[in-house]
């Protein structure tokens, strides 16, 4: 163990509102009994994997899972029938984005969302399975409930049933969960269509002056549904609901008590220090290293980048040093010679299949066995911490042909979609495998016992809460590839080396690594980059038109680029299509946030846009076109060359990446045949 400083305040975005959501939340008694049940039985109350789901006629329904019932059952044996009443409540019949509301929103009592990603539920249509991550809020709770167990016990058999208790030890409890809900925000509509976004500080100085406070104009929507279900069924202290007003129940109470909740307010901590604030998003064009800024946006744009370049100038080290920046400089991960979000694989010449990187299935023993390999781990690992992003370096990539020992992956990164949650998924690396197992009259389909001993095997040291989320995903859906995963091959062209096929060359972003500083790495053991945050190196987009609506001007200019490159790359192989189109305009989005060039002036908005086109023109045409004189004639580099010169600025053009190549290609043509790749 070592002494170690706290690591800087960690930046977090401030939460959606959801001010005008149409989901209603009630039967808060019912919940709230369900929820600190649920809490109290689970040994790890963190993360809570907590249903599971059910068919009910056509539609598929959730109850408790059968784990942790009987850690509820062993819990409060003194309660009876808690299996069908707990069923019964709002945390298995509600919309999960109501839940959402009411208990992150309102409440805040945790967070709460589907296991599967990509879920949408309707009102009377299906649920899906959920898990919540309790915040210390539940520590309150349990420590008023846990003093006078049997108050405790009557007070959650009521609420159970949706029943009042009528005594003090409920007041308190009423009271104490009244100071969770004083920063929630609501909006109401006015008659004049003006609209008023307001709390409950707002609402008690209405009251405290005797008046009634109006909160319907029109239909109720938002956190303010939540509010009126909750007023409504007696959970807030001395306010009432009446038609379309708020009323004082009990005035005196709420004089002293409404002061109390401004003062709690003053005390929130709005906006981070902004000396302490080092990790805020985006990273600025002033906070890293303009060199690896390209890196950094091809990634986000792409996250499979081939890193090609002589032997020795550090493409293997860079790839560590990126996975390394994700971390603070005091952190001991940043200090480890390789970061546990780094894993190198060197690839060998005989690989001919995945089996070296995924894995296969022995059938030596008894019983058949999944041999799992680096890749498979590593994405696993990458899947237990999806708030960091991981770093996977395929060393001398082209030794073996990559169409072959990576066939896999191929495939399944060209499936990236970002589904309704905003999320990017993919289809599986390695999919599930089920068998028919008998179960008295009835058949039903499980894991094959080969793969649900891999799953606890990749799983073995994963926290318990996790484990169960992981455990079950990977069983529905496969093992698939997570967002925070970023896979690097470095290229070296040699005699030794197979060449690159397009259908690998279109699936990946390609940087030239050939400048040599020989005073480089002499002054400090690790590159200096900058910090960086998920957000930075982990895109949201896969598509063109995730970005295209709120960036029309620049992708427009840049379908416009590119329609001039197709018309010089009309009937060669070369010519680019859909995929090469959705690159390009990420690419130069993703560029927009880094205004400055390598001298550290200021660019214009244009600048910016020329040189992510010409940036990427490297990556992803340049990088497909090779072949003789008949092939790639002389006039169709002249004419790429005059495309990007009339795209580039004038001042940019002798620092162009697209023009420096076409030249070598030229060059290189005059002897009978030419190629990006040196």
């Amino acid at each position: 163990m070592a002494d170690v400083f706290p690591s800087s305040l960690i930046y977090r975005e401030n939460p959606n509102l959801r001010l005008g959501i149409k989901s209603s939340l009630n039967s808060f008694k019912q919940l709230l009994a369900s929820l600190y049940i649920i809490y109290k039985s689970c040994a790890n109350p963190s993360k809570v994997l907590f249903s599971e789901e059910v068919n009910v006629g056509d539609n598929i329904a959730i109850c408790l899972s059968k784990k942790l019932l009987v850690r509820i059952n062993e819990q409060f044996p003194q309660l009876p029938n808690l299996q069908d009443r707990i069923n019964q409540s709002p945390l298995f019949k509600s919309q999960c984005e109501a839940l959402q509301v009411g208990l992150e929103l309102f409440l805040h009592l945790g967070k709460i969302d589907f296991v599967e990603n990509g879920k949408q539920e309707r009102t009377g249509a299906n649920r899906y399975n959920k898990l919540i991550a309790f915040s210390d809020k539940m520590l309150v709770l349990d420590a008023y409930l846990s003093m006078q167990a049997e108050y405790t016990d009557s007070l959650l058999n009521n609420w159970l049933n949706g029943e009042e208790c009528g005594d003090k030890f409920e007041d308190g409890l009423k009271s104490i969960l009244s100071t969770f809900i004083i920063d929630c925000c609501y909006k109401i509509k006015k008659p004049d269509g003006a609209e008023v976004v307001f709390n409950l500080e707002n609402i008690c100085k209405v009251l405290e002056n005797g008046d009634s406070a109006l909160f319907k104009s029109g239909e109720t929507v938002g956190p303010l549904r939540v509010l009126n279900s909750y007023i409504g069924e007696n959970m807030l202290p001395d306010i009432v609901k009446g038609k379309g007003v708020y009323s004082a129940d009990n005035l005196e109470n709420l004089k002293w008590k409404a002061p109390m909740f401004s003062t709690s307010l003053d005390l929130l901590v709005r906006q981070l220090p902004g000396q302490v604030d080092n990790q805020k998003p985006p990273v600025t064009q002033s906070e890293i290293n303009q060199t690896y800024r390209p890196y950094i946006t091809a990634i986000k744009s792409k996250p499979f980048l081939l890193l090609a370049g002589i032997s020795g100038t550090g493409k293997s080290r860079i790839v560590r040093e990126l996975a390394r920046a994700c971390w603070d400089v005091d952190s001991p991960e940043y200090k480890d010679h390789k970061p546990k979000n780094f894993e190198m694989i060197q690839v060998k010449p005989n690989w001919h299949d995945s089996s070296e990187l995924i894995g296969y299935v022995s059938r030596l023993g008894d019983e058949p066995t999944f041999i799992a390999g680096d890749f498979l781990k590593f994405v696993v690992r990458a899947w237990e911490n999806e708030s960091t992003p991981y770093f996977l370096c395929l060393d001398e990539m082209n030794l073996a042909p990559v169409e072959q020992y990576f066939a896999e992956y191929l495939s399944v990164v060209e499936s990236r979609k970002r589904n309704e949650t905003g999320k990017v998924v993919t289809d599986p690396i390695l999919k599930p495998e089920f068998e028919k197992e008998r179960n008295g009259e009835h058949a039903e389909f499980v894991p094959k016992a080969w793969y649900k001993k891999l799953i606890d095997e990749l799983l073995v040291d994963c926290s318990d809460g996790q484990k169960d989320i992981l455990k079950q995903q990977f069983i529905d859906k496969g093992i698939t590839i997570p967002q925070n995963l970023i896979i690097v091959g470095t290229v070296n062209m040699d005699e030794t080396t197979f060449s690159f096929s397009r259908k690998v060359l279109d699936r990946a972003m390609t940087i030239e690594m050939n400048e040599v500083d020989l005073y480089g790495g002499l002054t400090s053991r690790h590159e200096q980059i900058g910090k960086l945050n998920f957000e930075d190196l982990v895109g949201d987009k896969v598509e063109g038109v995730d970005v295209y609506k709120e960036n029309q001007e620049v992708c427009n200019q840049a379908i416009q680029y590119l329609q001039e490159i197709n018309a010089v790359l009309e009937g060669t192989p070369f010519k680019i299509a859909y995929r090469t189109r959705n690159e390009f305009l990420l690419y130069v989005v993703n560029n927009l946030p880094y205004r400055k060039n390598s001298q550290g002036l200021e660019m214009t908005q244009n600048e910016v846009v020329a040189r992510a086109l010409d940036e990427i023109t490297s990556m992803k045409i340049l990088s497909r076109i090779e072949g003789d004189e008949e092939k790639v004639k002389a006039e169709l580099l002249a004419s790429l060359k005059e495309v990007v010169s009339k795209m580039l600025p004038e001042n940019m053009r002798d620092s162009s990446v697209s023009l420096a190549k076409l030249d070598e290609m030229e060059k290189k043509l005059s002897s009978g045949y030419t190629s990006f790749w040196s």
